[in-house]
């Protein structure tokens, strides 16, 4: 953009004034000086870039972390509001396996023993337990169906 006396900026700057003591400036010179900023802003720019995505990546790690502590260490209270805001969708022998309908996770539950009684679900989970669960259900499995294979021969 030109001024009112018809000059662009860098015309004044490429102009060779020649004055005592300081340096020349011609237009070969101002465009050296010109490109090697630009050169340095690239640079500094791509490495801004990798500073960036260093943090960026830290802090998703960081996020990721926190979100798998907190759904892992939810008290039972938050446990039993996200089981009634979701989805029966099956259930297997003593679990109950509910689908949140927003992000589509399945968790597991313990069916209360007796509800009339009062008791609630417990040992919440977001992976499917593993079947007999304790030693005496497994002792007891293998006593009952084992040996009714075995005996039944």
């Amino acid at each position: 953009m030109k001024d009112r006396y018809g000059s662009r900026p860098l015309d004044i700057l490429w102009l060779d004034r020649r004055f005592v003591g300081t340096c020349s400036a011609t237009q070969i010179r101002e465009e050296l000086i010109f490109t090697k900023r630009q050169q340095m802003l690239i640079t500094l720019t791509e490495e801004l870039r990798r500073v960036e995505d260093v943090l960026t990546a830290k802090r998703r790690t960081e996020i990721l972390l926190r979100a798998r502590d907190l759904t892992e260490n939810f008290v039972p209270y938050l446990w039993n509001v996200t089981r009634e805001s979701s989805i029966l969708r099956t259930e297997h022998k003593k679990y109950e396996e509910y689908i949140d309908p927003d992000t589509q996770s399945l968790f597991y539950a313990k069916q209360p023993v007796n509800p009339i009684r009062g008791d609630l679900h417990t040992e919440w989970t977001w992976f499917v337990p593993s079947p007999p669960g304790t030693s005496l259900e497994a002792f007891t499995f293998h006593f009952v169906v084992l040996s009714s294979y075995c005996c039944n021969t």
